[in-house]
Formats: structure tokens, C-alpha cells, sequence
């Protein structure tokens, strides 16, 4: 079977596809990632095919940035959701040649796998009469059991409300793309709009669409008001591609001791990452531990830092984590899946998306101190020797993390969507 898997965004968007890619593949089917040229080498260090997609993720995330959208927790819902509409709407602007070049990545595929951002490919495997599945990495199903991930904001919880949130998020990510979306299902496809009040996500919930969720029920468990349909999987982690081999002098700083605490905030972009250099190299020094600092997108680690801070660039979190002694991060969904199969305290600093969401969760589950939304080097300090002054922090990231090492997302994800497609192939006969 031929299995087209379409994404889009940072590398924990990513990465998790192309390891569920890795494991279809493994399991005798000829598998084609399309996304972002960026992503074109790890996606061939995994033996995945390759199909290139107009952009550049680094320019969304600078985009997002420019709009507000960083730092976003800080304010109300109201200016949030205005900013994130605003973000939508102007990359819809410029999604046509998008659309057109999925088009063509998916139409040799018995079978399409598409993510939040490439939602839109619902259209294509009605088009192309093939099964399509729908993979995400943080919960968007609506659900009275928690609010949006999306909504990035720390507001009271209840049934209701929290229907309310993802009813809003819905509607705050379809209406900027409706018109464009619904000129191309008619003019390209065939296919009949979607009207004002509906959107492409109710509608595969309606019809029973296959909807995989690349996190661990240990996490988040599934609510009781999904439909069978839909599976919390546990997660897809992508192992280190054999070609890799860890430089010399960050293994020596590693064996060192004390162990160092990983500094990192992934794809966010920051207004001042000089600024941020500089925070981050004085809360190590007060607290007096090393650090492993990540650059990032915006190459957030200067030119010059003490000895006891080692600056890096890509390295494999599967490798790294463990042999740190906590992580400070951005709080995205693949970053904290890695961090929490480590068993190693989390520190979330939340800048947008989901990622409040799951820094809540990691406090929830006393894996890590509260979220902090608004970053300064006091409050980082206190979140630091809070976590390293609580063994019970330690100890129930332990025992999270084996209970997620337990688990087989990829086993279980492959199973469903093999069951899935062999099921439509029922039906078509």
C-alpha cells in the first residue's frame, strides 16, 4: 500500500510523523512524507520518501512572532484569539500553491495520513476515494473534559466552558481559510462548500473519520465523550538516525559532574535573544549549576558563554534527556513527550499553541513546577530549586516514565490505521 503522510510545522509536528511513517514501513508499506525542505534530510536518514512543500517553517514561527502570538499567555482571550485569527488569515493568503502541490503529492497514495495544519487533505482522499486518517499531537476533538489546548490560557474549567473553548478554536482556524479552502473543493475537486456554520473538523468527527492522538493516556487520558474512532495512541518517538554521533566535547561535558540542566525553547521565536542569552546564563550561575543551551530558530546562545554553559544545535532529546538533570522548555508537544519518557523534571515557559496546555500537565501530574508565563530570572531560579529540592518530583517523573516506556504508540497507531484502510477496502467492494 502506497501511504501518503502530509505535515507541516516545527520539528515536534514532525518528527512524530515520520517516525509513525517508520513504522508503517516497517510493516511492508511504501511511505511518502511531504513537508517542508527543511525536514527532506531527517525524513531520508528514516527511509522515508520525500516530497517537497512550498515554505519555510522558520518564517511561520518569525511570523507568529511579528503578530504577538509569542508570549501570548499573558494576555486575555480576547486580544489571543485576535491574534490568532490574524496569524491564520494572513498565511491563508498564500496557501493555493499549497493546496495544488498536495494535490499532486497524494494522488498515487491508497491511503493519507494528515495532521492539524494539512487538515484540508480530508478533501483529497474523498477526492482520490482513498482513507484518510487524521494525526495529531495535542488533543483537538471537542471534549467537556478539558478546554482547548489552543486557547493557551489559564482560565476556569468546567463542562461547559471548556466545550466553549474548542468550539471557539475551531472556528478561529477554519473561518480565515473557509473561502479559499471552499473555491478550491469546488474549482479543482468537484466537491460541494462548506457552509458557514460547519467546519472540516465537526465534519470528520460526523463521519467517523480515523483520529490518532500521538500522546500517552498516562498524560492525558482519552474523555469518555470521544467516539471509537478516535485513539490516544501513546507517543511516536523518532529514535536517533544511525548516522549520528554525539561530539567529543559535549560527552566530556556531560560525564562531568554535577549534571547539567537542558536549556531549550525549540522553534518559539523571541523579540530579544540576546536578552533571553543573558538570563539564561545568570540563572545557571546562581544557582550554581552548568547548562546545556539550545540555540533555536532564532539562535538564542551568543557568542561568548562561560565555561560551565555548552551551546548546542541539534541533538537528539531520546540521547540527551537522560543524562541531564532537569529540562527547561517551550512546552510543545514533542518536547515534552521526550522530556517526560526521560523521567527527568520538566520546566514549561509557554510562548503559544499548546504549549501552557502542557506545561499545566506536567504540574498536574507533579512532574514539574508550575508553568511560567511570564519569564524572568527570579521566577526561573525559584522553578529550579523547586524541582531540585523535591524528590518526590523526581520520583513521580520516574514512574511516569516508565509507564510511557511501556506503552507502543507506533504499534497501536499502525494497528488502527492498517484496520482503518482495510475496513474502506471492505466497504468499496
Amino acid at each position: 500500500m502506497k501511504i501518503s503522510i502530509v505535515v507541516v510545522g516545527s520539528t515536534g509536528d514532525v518528527a512524530p510523523m515520520i517516525a509513525l511513517g517508520r513504522g508503517l514501513a516497517a510493516r511492508g508499506h511504501e511511505v511518502t512524507l511531504g513537508s517542508y525542505a527543511y525536514f527532506s534530510k531527517l525524513s531520508a536518514e528514516h527511509g522515508l520518501g520525500f516530497a517537497e512543500l512550498p515554505g519555510d517553517p522558520r518564517a511561520l514561527f518569525q511570523a507568529a512572532a511579528s503578530r504577538k502570538l509569542v508570549n501570548a499567555t499573558n494576555t486575555n482571550p480576547i486580544r489571543y484569539f485576535y491574534a490568532l485569527a490574524s496569524h491564520v488569515r494572513s498565511i491563508s493568503f498564500a496557501i493555493r500553491p499549497f493546496l495544488d502541490r498536495c494535490k499532486e503529492i497524494c494522488q498515487t497514495a491508497d491511503l493519507l495520513v494528515y495532521s492539524l495544519t494539512t487538515q484540508f487533505c480530508e478533501a483529497l482522499a474523498d477526492y482520490y476515494h482513498v482513507p484518510g486518517v487524521q494525526a495529531y499531537v495535542h488533543p483537538f476533538t471537542s471534549t467537556s473534559a478539558f478546554p482547548s489546548p489552543l486557547a493557551n490560557l489559564k482560565l476556569p474549567k468546567g463542562a461547559l466552558f471548556n466545550r466553549v473553548t474548542h468550539i471557539i478554536a475551531e472556528q478561529v482556524i477554519w473561518q480565515p481559510y473557509r473561502p479559499i479552502l471552499n473555491r478550491w473543493r469546488m474549482e479543482v475537486l468537484g466537491l460541494s462548500p462548506i457552509n458557514l456554520y460547519d467546519n472540516i473538523f465537526r465534519r470528520a468527527n460526523r463521519r467517523g473519520t480515523l483520529t490518532l492522538y500521538a500522546y500517552s493516556p498516562a498524560v492525558l487520558p482519552k474523555p469518555p465523550d470521544w467516539n471509537e474512532h478516535t485513539y490516544v495512541t501513546g507517543y511516536w518517538y523518532l529514535p536517533t538516525s544511525p548516522t549520528w554521533t554525539p561530539p567529543t566535547q559535549l560527552t566530556d561535558f556531560l560525564r562531568a559532574d554535577p549534571p547539567p540542566i537542558y536549556v531549550g525553547f525549540g522553534s518559539v521565536v523571541h523579540h530579544d535573544p540576546k536578552q533571553l542569552n543573558g538570563l539564561i546564563v545568570e540563572v545557571l550561575e546562581k544557582t550554581g549549576n552548568r547548562g546545556i543551551v539550545y540555540s533555536g530558530w532564532d539562535g538564542i546562545v551568543g557568542r561568548s558563554l562561560p565555561g560551565s554553559c555548552f551551546p548546542v544545535d541539534y541533538v537528539p532529546y531520546d540521547w540527551l534527556f537522560p543524562q541531564v538533570k532537569m529540562v527547561v522548555h517551550h512546552g510543545g508537544a514533542g518536547t515534552t513527550g521526550a522530556v517526560l519518557r526521560a523521567g527527568v523534571p520538566s520546566i514549561v515557559v509557554p510562548s503559544l499553541g499548546d504549549q501552557l496546555f502542557w506545561g499545566d500537565r506536567c504540574f498536574e501530574l507533579g512532574v514539574g513546577p508550575k508553568p511560567i508565563r511570564r519569564l524572568t530570572a527570579s521566577k526561573l531560579i525559584q522553578a529550579i530549586v523547586a524541582a531540585e529540592s523535591s524528590p518526590k518530583m523526581l520520583q513521580n517523573a520516574l514512574n511516569l516514565a516508565q509507564r510511557i516506556r511501556d506503552e507502543n504508540g507506533i504499534e497501536v497507531a499502525t494497528n488502527a490505521i492498517l484496520d482503518h484502510a482495510g475496513r474502506a477496502g471492505e466497504r468499496s467492494n
